[in-house]
Formats: structure tokens, C-alpha cells, sequence
């Protein structure tokens, strides 16, 4: 497999932007956010504006670095069919990568208001069906090894 690595400054920007990564979100109105059940495509399409919105509302902050690009971009796919600008492979900056898998996982494991939580074991099993597709699969191979080797703590483990 190949090799994922990532230094301490691109650490920083990805931790930055996991904390802010929805702050686009703040330009949406809350009730298509917590509309339940199926979104019309109206609203789909104001809710993949949050990604720009979120790099738009933080950009102008020099002292975050890459977070601002990270951000943008943490809804594109691997497979270019993400948003806002359907970036492929590695076009999407490696921060974004990382930080959609997690998203993902988080997204999945959390109650939703259309929606039940999926067991972390369940959620494991989607991202790894979608590597290639949706997701980076040297990211989703090292959180697979991550998880394997307990580093993830008791995100995903036998007990759920």
C-alpha cells in the first residue's frame, strides 16, 4: 500500500479545518439543514454551498494556513462527482481527503434527523466500499490500519 504522510504544519491545518469545516453552514438557512427526510434539489443545492461559503468566511484569516483550501474542498470525491468544484484524485489537497473520510465516519455514527446512527463497524464497512469511489484509498487503507492497530481508540471495535 502506499505510503500516507502527513507533517506537523499540514496536521494543523487539518485539525483546524475538522473544527471548522462546517462553518459555511452558518449561511444556510437552519431549516433546510434539519428539513427531514429527503432534501428537493433546491435544497441540495444550498446546503453544497457551504464548503465554498465556510473557505469565503474563514480565507481572510492569513494565520489559519491551508484550512481555509481544506475546508472548500472536504466535500469533493475521489471520484470527481463531490462539490463544489468536482475535483479528482490527487487534485484535492490531502488535508481534504483525510478530513472527508472522518467527516464521513462521524456523519454516519451520529443520529440524524432523517436517519438512525450506524454502528461504527457498519459505518467502517461503507467507507471501505466506497475506496475509489467517494474516498481516497490510500486514506481509507491507513484508517483501516489505524483502526486495526486500536489507534483510533473506541471508535470502531469489536464491542458496538
Amino acid at each position: 500500500a502506499e505510503e500516507l504522510e502527513v507533517g506537523g504544519s499540514d496536521r494543523d491545518d487539518i485539525y483546524v479545518a475538522a473544527l471548522l469545516r462546517d462553518v459555511g453552514e452558518l449561511g444556510i438557512d437552519r431549516r433546510v439543514l434539519e428539513t427531514p427526510g429527503e432534501l428537493t434539489e433546491e435544497q441540495r443545492e444550498l446546503v453544497r454551498r457551504h464548503p465554498a461559503l465556510g473557505e469565503a468566511i474563514i480565507g481572510a484569516l492569513a494565520f489559519l494556513g491551508d484550512a481555509p483550501r481544506i475546508i472548500r474542498a472536504h466535500h469533493e470525491r475521489w471520484d470527481g462527482t463531490g462539490y463544489p468544484d468536482h475535483l479528482t484524485e490527487e487534485r484535492i489537497p490531502i488535508g481534504a481527503r483525510i478530513l472527508s473520510v472522518a467527516d464521513a465516519f462521524v456523519a454516519m455514527t451520529s443520529e440524524r434527523p432523517y436517519r438512525a446512527a450506524l454502528r461504527p463497524t457498519e459505518a467502517l464497512g461503507l467507507l471501505i466500499a466506497a475506496r475509489g469511489g467517494a474516498f481516497d484509498p490510500t486514506v481509507i487503507d491507513a484508517f483501516v490500519l489505524l483502526n486495526s492497530a486500536g489507534a483510533l481508540g473506541s471508535l470502531v471495535g469489536p464491542a458496538d
